[in-house]
């Protein structure tokens, strides 16, 4: 054989290959591309506000657990009163919420002349807990269990404790999203009432005061005013220039008094009507 005719013949086999190859191979190779890279690619981490955990407070009596325990006790306790008891109406926070002083708890009771008023005659439950952050309360609803139904309405108040640990607004709206999100899922015939973050400090030019109002300018989107619906508290606790309303809000410019706890009551009056269909 001529070189000449080894040349051609060795074009003529090259082509058949890429002809019977092109067809098969090549529609595969941007899909392939497409996986190797969703693959390798990385994904975006989530924030410690988004990750549930249980808490670490052993304060029992400063945390105002007034039979001892530590936090697992005091979840414990608020798993046992979803189990036993049929509930219309719970509350889900931190010591805020807990103060509210649910007779069916052993805890301290700011709020409980306010509570037997407004509450008293209703199936009506408090499950805060003292110190939760967001990644608390996310662990704590993916372990409750409403065993005679769920609730016909849930207030969550949560994340003024992930400021005070430094959080960044961004990252507790991620956490509080998280939480309505799981809410939603588990017990998607109840209505979730989603409240922004109360006024911290004495003046409105508070850090953390700023820092819960960006936290709640992030957060008041989720409410549909259907299935969520989002309130801001923060008109009931300050006067028009910013300052927080002594007779309302603790020494601290964070917990509530008793006056501030009849103020949540009748803030929310209206609209937990409405969802509890009264």
């Amino acid at each position: 054989m001529s070189p000449s005719t080894a040349a051609t013949q060795g074009r003529m086999l090259r082509n058949t290959r890429a002809l019977h190859a092109g067809p098969l191979v090549r529609p595969l190779v941007g899909p392939l591309v497409s996986l190797l890279a969703a693959c390798t690619a990385p994904r975006p981490s989530l924030a410690p506000t988004q990750i549930a955990v249980p808490g670490t407070e052993t304060r029992a009596a400063a945390a105002g657990w007034l039979n001892g325990g530590d936090w697992l006790a005091q979840h414990g306790e608020i798993a046992r009163i979803a189990r036993e008891q049929p509930l219309d109406l719970v509350f889900i926070g931190d010591s805020i919420t807990q103060s509210w002083g649910d007779p069916k708890r052993a805890v301290a009771a700011t709020g409980r002349a306010a509570w037997n008023e407004h509450y008293g005659s209703l199936r009506a439950a408090s499950f805060g807990i003292s110190g939760d952050c967001t990644q608390h309360v996310l662990w704590r609803v993916e372990r409750l269990d409403f065993a005679h139904g769920a609730p016909r309405a849930i207030v969550l108040l949560i994340g003024t404790n992930n400021l005070s640990a430094g959080d960044s607004p961004s990252a507790v709206a991620q956490g509080i999203r998280a939480i309505a999100g799981r809410l939603r899922e588990r017990w998607p015939e109840a209505r979730l009432v989603l409240l922004g973050i109360l006024p911290r400090g004495e003046r409105a030019e508070d850090p953390l005061r700023l820092a819960a109002r960006e936290v709640n300018r992030r957060i008041a989107e989720l409410g549909d005013e259907q299935r969520i619906f989002y309130r801001d508290l923060e008109p009931w606790f300050v006067d028009a220039a910013g300052q927080a309303h002594a007779e309302r809000l603790a020494g601290d410019h964070l917990h509530l008094t008793a006056a501030g706890y009849a103020a949540w009551a009748e803030a929310l009056e209206p609209l937990l009507g409405q969802c509890l269909g009264e």
